[in-house]
């Protein structure tokens, strides 16, 4: 219980000032800053439980394998970076797919 509650409080300063500050910023800003901090928590999980990374990537491609894609689109570039390391196609952010196809 004792855990739980300094975990949530935890949680809850770390984004106070990120909701505070949300009114000011546009969204596209918003969510660069979500982005980067997903990210940032992605390689600190990287670093600190290689292993349970690389179950979560594995299942996560198995998953996406099963529709059979060509390419993987994403809008992380930290879960892009990581799903690369081992997807047997193409990995890519949803806007660079999008750019590929308006300019052949």
């Amino acid at each position: 219980m004792r855990t739980s509650l300094l975990i949530g409080f935890f949680a809850l300063a770390l984004f106070v000032p990120f909701l505070a500050s949300a009114a000011e910023q546009s969204l596209e800003s918003r969510r660069a800053a979500l982005n980067r901090l997903l990210a940032d928590e992605w390689e600190y999980t990287l670093r600190t439980q290689p292993e349970l990374a690389t179950q979560l990537r594995d299942r996560k491609l198995d998953a996406l394998m099963t529709a059979g894609p060509d390419t993987i689109l994403s809008a992380n570039v930290g879960c892009i970076a990581h799903l690369a390391t081992a997807a047997p196609v193409s990995v890519q952010h949803w806007i660079e797919w999008v750019d590929s196809r308006l300019y052949f």
